[in-house]
């Protein structure tokens, strides 16, 4: 993935939700455990079965009790017409078990002064 398309990820509009701090968002790309913990949620997704699923391969991540939540937009089909959806996962710190999972209609996008990293994958 190139620096412009992360950079350009990076600047997304929209607010998250999430108070995480005040420093601005990094792109970065992820590590072994963060790509797996997409994957991961991913395969969760995946289970429910949505017709037609695209996910996007630029995701927001933050630490989490637990472990790492992930924060992932993807597109189904709903009645014959394209829907967005945002997915939130929350996987053990090393990404291989999902513990706690939930979607819903609308998208993420980086909020100015977030702490959240922007990663990519490989």
């Amino acid at each position: 993935m190139s620096q412009s398309t992360l950079s350009a990820a990076a600047s997304i509009a929209c607010a998250l939700g999430l108070a995480l701090g005040a420093a601005p968002a990094t792109a970065e790309l992820s590590s072994h455990a963060q790509l797996r913990g997409y994957n991961a949620c991913v395969a969760e997704l995946e289970s429910t079965r949505p017709l037609g699923l695209t996910t996007n391969r630029v995701y927001y991540t933050a630490p989490s009790e637990a472990g790492r939540e992930y924060f992932i937009n993807a597109g189904v089909w709903e009645n014959g017409v394209r829907a967005a959806k945002r997915l939130r996962c929350e996987t053990s710190a090393n990404g291989r078990q999902v513990l706690d999972f939930e979607v819903a209609g609308g998208r993420y996008a980086q909020a100015d002064n977030n702490a959240l990293k922007v990663a990519g994958s490989r």
